[in-house]
Order: structure tokens, then C-alpha cells, then sequence
């Protein structure tokens, strides 16, 4: 499978120790710009912050796949129409870590 142009100088960044989001202090179309082009392999939705004039964020971990490898992106994502999607943090590589979901269902005796 070959890499999207994307893709590919993400990774080359990423390896050279780039800052990504450090063209501006938090440069977050940069940041936002992984989340949208990179393939998404899990959502995580954390907590809820509940800010003043009705502002609603609740704080996301994306995991991304770029080639064979994985990346952590933390943001925060508005719910409520006067909150907007933040991006702060470094993605950061991740492994996965394997292990079984074990479902258990009752019925009636």
C-alpha cells in the first residue's frame, strides 16, 4: 500500500523532531490538519468541560495510522456552537497494545 504525499512528509517531520503547530504559538490548522488527512484507527472522548457563556469542550484522543504506525493526538472539541475545536499538543507514537474485550450478556432465569 503506498503513502499519500500527506502522509509521507508527516512522517519525515515527525522523524526529524519537527514541532508541529510551532509556526505560530498553537498553529492549530496544522495540528487539526493530522486529525482530517491521517487515517483514523480509534477515538477515545474523555471528559466534559463546561466553561462560562455556555461554552461545552469535551477532550478527545485520536489515534492515527500513518504507514505501519501509530500516533496519539490529544484536542479538544466543541460541542456547542460558540466553542471551537482546540489543538495544542504534540502528537506523540504509540503501540498497540492487544488484548480481548470480553462480553457478557444475562437473561432471565
Amino acid at each position: 500500500m503506498s503513502m499519500s504525499k500527506f502522509e509521507k512528509e508527516f512522517l519525515e517531520k515527525y522523524d526529524s523532531g519537527y514541532k508541529f503547530g510551532d509556526k505560530a504559538p498553537y498553529d492549530q490548522n496544522e495540528l487539526s490538519r493530522l486529525v482530517l488527512k491521517l487515517k483514523k484507527v480509534d477515538t477515545i472522548y474523555n471528559e466534559l468541560f463546561f466553561r462560562p457563556h455556555g461554552e461545552i469542550i469535551r477532550s478527545v484522543t485520536t489515534i492515527l495510522k500513518a504507514k505501519d504506525r501509530y500516533f496519539a493526538l490529544h484536542w479538544k472539541e466543541g460541542i456547542t456552537r460558540e466553542s471551537k475545536n482546540e489543538f495544542y499538543i504534540q502528537p506523540y507514537e504509540v503501540e498497540k497494545i492487544g488484548h480481548k474485550k470480553i462480553e457478557i450478556e444475562w437473561k432471565k432465569k
